[in-house]
């Protein structure tokens, strides 16, 4: 029925996706079904995204011979459009002040949601609000395409194919299967290539941004995915010891020791307060320090 709406009415507001969305939400509402059953229901049609995706390699394999002649062109826009979409989350978010994990939880927006998730569960962001910063972009994407090719005279289908792929991701390569098979097989192309690019760029990006070169790291277990880290350009001539016993005082007060607080103090992986359970060789590190051991 959204397929017939939007046919009919020609509005890019009339994204069959967007109208789908808005009344599972609205039906759901309506009938106080809890999301956790309408989940189980749908566990099926989840399912069956796996092999949907797989089949976007169809229209690339049919235009391998026009990939190979464009290789290095498409890759180049690949990973400069990755870089892009990275950059200007972060540059944004410290334009309006944003907290470091709503950020970090904005900056895999544009891949596909099952590398997405990992991507900003790794960094320290939000999941659930990644998921839905993915689909938003996806829909925005697709609802976008045309009018934006029209206003900047784009109109070279690899062109096309690839900007719907590296920024709206599975929802924009299926605008781009609308648009013609060449724009599918280069946005299908994007998918993977964007996602593998995203993985590698956001760890990067977080590392320089948010904990600079200048960071002592102190290891509190030999597992490195658990440490802390505090400024060595501070002007406090201070020893291990007493750099650790500072940062864990920071940790013990619940306020967020992050790269701009007074003293340099940055603890990597925890945004202050809430559950500390993921922490747990930093509180046991904390009540070692408090007992005196």
């Amino acid at each position: 029925a959204a397929v017939q709406l939007k046919a009919r009415f020609r509005l890019s507001i009339l994204n069959p996706l967007l109208i789908s969305t808005i009344c599972i939400i609205l039906t759901l509402l309506a009938l106080h079904i809890p999301y956790e059953e309408y989940k189980k229901s749908a566990d099926l049609l989840s399912y069956l995204l796996t092999p949907a995706t797989v089949c976007l390699a169809i229209p690339m394999y049919r235009q391998l011979s026009l990939l190979r002649r464009n290789i290095a062109a498409i890759m180049i826009s690949i990973v400069c459009g990755s870089l892009s979409s990275v950059l200007s989350v972060l540059f944004l978010g410290k334009l309006f002040r944003l907290p470091e994990e709503h950020i970090l939880t904005l900056m895999p927006k544009s891949i596909t949601t099952a590398i997405g998730m990992g991507v900003s569960k790794e960094a320290g962001g939000f999941v659930t609000l990644t998921v839905a910063a993915i689909i938003l972009t996806g829909i925005l994407g697709n609802m976008l395409a045309e009018q934006i090719f029209r206003i900047f005279s784009i109109r070279h289908p690899i062109a096309k194919g690839l900007a719907l792929g590296t920024s709206a991701h599975a929802v924009g390569t299926a605008k781009a299967l609308e648009l013609g098979e060449i724009e599918g097989a280069m946005s299908s192309l994007a998918i993977v290539t964007a996602g593998v690019t995203t993985v590698i760029l956001v760890p990067l990006v977080t590392a320089i941004a948010f904990c600079g070169k200048r960071k002592l790291f102190i290891n509190l277990k030999e597992d490195a995915s658990d440490f802390l880290c505090y400024d060595s350009g501070s002007k406090e001539d201070l020893s291990q010891d007493e750099k650790k016993e500072k940062t864990l005082a920071a940790f013990a007060s619940d306020r967020k020791p992050g790269p701009d607080s007074r003293g340099g103090l940055c603890l990597r992986g925890w945004s202050g307060g809430g559950d500390r359970s993921r922490h747990r060789p930093l509180a046991k590190a904390q009540d070692e320090s408090a007992r005196g051991g």
